[in-house]
């Protein structure tokens, strides 16, 4: 008798040990949950680096960068599909070494269809009403970082946006002021020519303007 009854107490003290960690465990797990902090999108480096290097008088109308994964998508993918030695010689023949613009040329429009965007910065965002997307695609040179050729593009944005963001306007007798942000994509492409290897880094940028009516 004393043997069982010993056994009893023992299995009974085994079980409530187990309760007990059972119950602790659930706790922590718990507190895990509702502790956890929620997962925010965060801006591609790309996008970050060109709106930093942006100069001062660019930025008072951009005042953000965004992340595009349409653009990313759509850069690699025309890449991939339209990129040739013409475009290397279009650059080395043209500024060979500086940023090279994609005006007009199948890569830039390529990648503007597939935001829906414009290729043009003069007179696209004057008295719009909305959000309105404008692409532009630029080689760079040789030799340059990834860093160091979206910092090169940041001073060509600077010179091509100049004058060309409106702070406010009227569309049908409606005034609206507009905020302005950026979204960039880089990939690299490696070209032999006259015997030498070449890596351009081709830079794609898309700047938004977003109405606000007042």
């Amino acid at each position: 008798m004393k043997l069982k009854k010993i056994a009893s107490l023992a299995l009974a003290g085994v079980m409530a040990v187990s309760m007990l960690a059972g119950c602790s465990g659930n706790g922590s797990n718990n507190n895990n949950n509702s502790t956890e902090d929620p997962i925010t999108p965060t801006v591609s480096s790309a996008s970050s680096t060109v709106y930093e290097a942006l100069n001062a008088d660019t930025r008072l109308s951009v005042t953000s960068a965004v992340t595009n994964s349409t653009m990313d998508q759509a850069l690699e993918d025309t890449l991939e599909t339209y990129w040739a030695s013409d475009h290397f010689g279009d650059w080395y023949n043209g500024n060979n070494g500086a940023v090279q613009p994609f005006a007009g040329d199948v890569i830039e429009n390529n990648v503007a269809y597939a935001l829906k965007a414009k290729t043009v910065f003069a007179n696209s965002f004057v008295d719009t009403k909305g959000a309105v997307t404008v692409v532009k695609v630029y080689a760079v040179g040789d030799g340059l970082s990834e860093k160091g050729a979206l910092t090169a593009v940041a001073a060509q944005l600077d010179n091509d946006l100049a004058g060309k963001m409106p702070a406010n306007g009227v569309k049908d007798g409606v005034k609206y002021e507009y905020d302005y942000n950026i979204a960039a994509s880089v990939a690299s492409e490696d070209t032999t020519w006259l015997g030498d290897t070449y890596t351009l880094r081709i830079v794609a940028v898309a700047v938004t303007q977003t109405a606000t009516e007042v």
